[in-house]
């Protein structure tokens, strides 16, 4: 019966986060990073390989498992449920690590508060690599965890995969690393298992170490320069608009407080793992080149849950008050998340094609203002219609894509449709 219990609450938080991450899960259209994954997804395996050595190295586990689920031929739906299961994973992970640290709790808030943050809940319903690098994050810091509290050799086999199930998720799945590293207390007794463990890692990792060092800059340049407006609406995208996103981070603080006055070994651990992402690539972007992007603070959200958590426990209030204040911030948050209908911009490439499904007539050519905008027509084309290079002067050329593009010789503009990011353009002669 005990067995049963402790597995109820895990099993009803994994029901709630299917729930929560397939509701409305196809509404939205793919936005440009997605068709890309639509479209790699469905290459042949030479092709995909091929791709993913020359170019894609990072978040290539993603792609590898989107290549392998069955339903990344489904659409929209089929292709963002996978990261729904990575989620559905990640949040009663959570709830284990959170127990294991305090109590349960703490752990059925965190899990709560981590499904529910508007960029966990965009992760949970897109479809890319963040809702595996959310639940990576959290499997490798629980292997931690648990290895550093017993001698078992399987337990440090356990982190050494995780590692390696972090790094291949997301480049920036080393900052949680890093945040481990830092919980020098934590893993000195015990510091020749820890060693051997990352040498096991070291193996894992050193094809995606191999592909890093043979790429040429970061490939980031797409990103904006760092600012004040950068960093606030990332702000946004994390905790949404509004009273919620303040006492969030009011909690969060408040939690950083408490683990510090109590002498917690795990206070540095989880202190780190929530600052370093944001801390080192913002400090990066002011001395060299902007690589901050709050898509890409996905693998420290369940610390910022975890604290915000560790605070809402210790508030000094009867139970009588605490369940319904409990209920309310929930609640409120997840009102703030459904408010914004997601935290960040998306393309709607599906109804920018559409139009040009409907009108095409033949010996109309179709391509975008750039070669890297091809994934974003191919996804939603029409069989009858063919993508092409314009040679010559056709009768009439579409051109889709995110920016205004200049009129091809011979032609000039006849319409112009503007579909939430995403331009459609006709042009004739």
């Amino acid at each position: 019966m005990t067995r049963v219990r402790s597995l109820a609450v895990p099993a009803v938080l994994a029901v709630f986060a299917f729930i929560v991450g397939s509701h409305h899960l196809g509404r939205s259209s793919l936005w440009f990073d997605e068709t890309f994954s639509a479209h790699l997804s469905q290459r042949s395996w030479p092709d995909f390989a091929g791709n993913i050595s020359a170019y894609q190295g990072n978040e290539s586990g993603y792609f590898l498992l989107l290549k392998l689920w069955p339903g990344h031929t489904g659409g929209e739906s089929g292709l963002r449920m996978l990261s729904v299961l990575f989620t559905v994973l990640a949040v009663p992970l959570l709830y284990g690590l959170a127990r294991d640290l305090f109590d349960r709790t703490v752990g059925l808030l965190a899990a709560l508060i981590y499904l529910l943050l508007p960029l966990s809940l965009h992760a949970t319903q897109e479809a890319r690599g963040y809702a595996l690098l959310g639940l990576a994050a959290i499997a490798s810091v629980w292997a931690f965890v648990r290895a550093t509290r017993s001698d078992g050799r399987l337990a440090w086999v356990l982190y050494a995969l995780s590692v390696a199930v972090l790094a291949y998720s997301h480049t920036y799945g080393v900052f949680v690393f890093l945040a481990q590293l830092s919980a020098f207390r934590m893993w000195w007794p015990r510091r020749q298992a820890m060693l051997a463990s990352l040498a096991g890692a070291a193996v894992l990792v050193a094809p995606l170490a191999v592909w890093l060092s043979h790429r040429r800059g970061l490939g980031l340049d797409f990103l904006p320069p760092l600012s004040l407006r950068v960093l606030r609406a990332a702000a946004v995208d994390i905790g949404g608009r509004g009273s919620v996103s303040v006492l969030l981070l009011g909690l969060t603080l408040a939690g950083v407080v408490l683990l510090v006055r109590r002498g917690r070994p795990e206070a540095v651990l989880l202190v780190a793992w929530l600052v370093l992402t944001p801390a080192l690539t913002i400090a990066y972007s002011v001395v060299a080149s902007s690589v901050f992007q709050s898509r890409y603070l996905a693998g420290c959200l369940p610390a910022l849950a975890l604290l915000a958590a560790v605070a809402l426990r210790a508030l000094p209030v009867p139970r009588g008050v605490l369940v319904p204040l409990l209920v309310l911030f929930v609640l409120g948050l997840g009102l703030n998340v459904r408010g914004q209908n997601g935290p960040l911009v998306r393309e709607d490439w599906r109804a920018a094609v559409g139009q040009v499904n409907v009108q095409w007539q033949p010996g109309d050519r179709v391509r975008p203002p750039v070669a890297y905008e091809q994934d974003g027509i191919r996804a939603y084309l029409s069989p009858r219609v063919h993508p092409a290079a314009v040679t010559g002067v056709p009768a009439r050329t579409w051109i889709i894509g995110r920016q205004s593009p200049t009129a091809p010789a011979g032609t000039h503009l006849l319409s112009r449709h503007q579909y939430e990011g995403v331009l459609v353009s006709l042009f004739g002669p």
